[in-house]
């Protein structure tokens, strides 16, 4: 009877020291972009500022280059380069294949993008807001023209597992979120809490879904070895999958897409 009470107590205790999930508590994965895909853990434990994609010599297929006439901070044959903050969250991106493009990312103290920044053949800049909800697990985040920061053009939605991973993030012109939404990220993991897959599907009007897009991400001994990346032939793919490669550090040394070989090269924090 004292063992019953003696659990009884302890069950009680810590449901009433447990507390709900906070917005410092969540978890989100850098963005996979359309080439590369590294961790924030591998970049903080790296201590890595930037990362540059440079075409390989011997790949089959090159990426014809913009060229500058002024001083740029990067090899000649660098076609993107991202720089990154100590948290290992990405604050700009540059690309110089075909034509040129820009962003830059502001966040908040714990993590959350405060404001994006894109330049090309178009400006855009947007500035956010956020609310959560505890008992529902889901982020709400608010899209707003800088220029007009009384008025929601865009809305995202995330839900997360109760460690604060994110599940499924949901972006649209409606907060509804049930019929009318652009895109929908599902995320899976490993027993260890690990990424294991990531799909992207398209509301398209006539159908319901169609796939985006989706990434299997490989390990061993708990280590990121490689992941296998497929995008719709109808959004950009090509025929074979994207392929990424992943040295002792887990951080991304290779990635083989169709014809092209690009290769990954890092600077370290001073």
């Amino acid at each position: 009877m004292r063992k019953l009470f003696f659990a009884f107590v302890v069950l009680l205790f810590a449901s009433c020291t447990s507390r709900p999930l906070q917005l410092s508590d969540l978890e989100f994965e850098p963005v996979y972009d359309y080439w590369v895909y590294n961790s924030k853990e591998a970049l903080i434990a790296n201590q890595i500022d930037t990362m540059f994609l440079i075409i390989d010599p011997n790949s089959e297929e090159k990426l014809n280059l913009i060229s500058w006439n002024n001083d740029v901070p990067y090899r000649t044959d660098t076609f993107e380069y991202y720089v990154y903050n100590e948290n290992g969250r990405v604050v700009e991106i540059q690309c110089f294949s075909a034509f040129y493009e820009n962003d830059k990312f502001q966040y908040d103290s714990i993590g959350l993008w405060k404001e994006y920044r894109h330049f090309s053949d178009y400006k855009d800049r947007q500035i956010f807001s956020y609310r959560f909800v505890p008992e529902s697990l889901l982020l709400y985040r608010y899209h707003y023209d800088y220029n007009k920061p009384d008025s929601v053009f865009a809305y995202t939605q995330f839900k997360f597992d109760k460690q604060g991973k994110i599940l499924e993030k949901k972006s649209g012109r409606s907060d509804s979120f049930e019929s009318d939404y652009y895109d929908k990220t599902i995320y899976k993991y490993n027993d260890l809490g690990q990424l294991l897959y990531v799909q992207t599907t398209m509301d398209v009007g006539s159908i319901e879904e169609e796939e985006y897009g989706h990434q299997n991400y490989f390990y061993t001994e708990d280590k990121l070895d490689s992941v296998i990346s497929q995008i719709a032939q109808k959004y950009g793919g090509g025929a074979k999958p994207s392929k990424l490669y992943y040295d002792e550090r887990g951080l991304c040394y290779q990635v083989i897409k169709g014809n092209r070989t690009i290769n990954c090269i890092y600077k370290q924090r001073k």
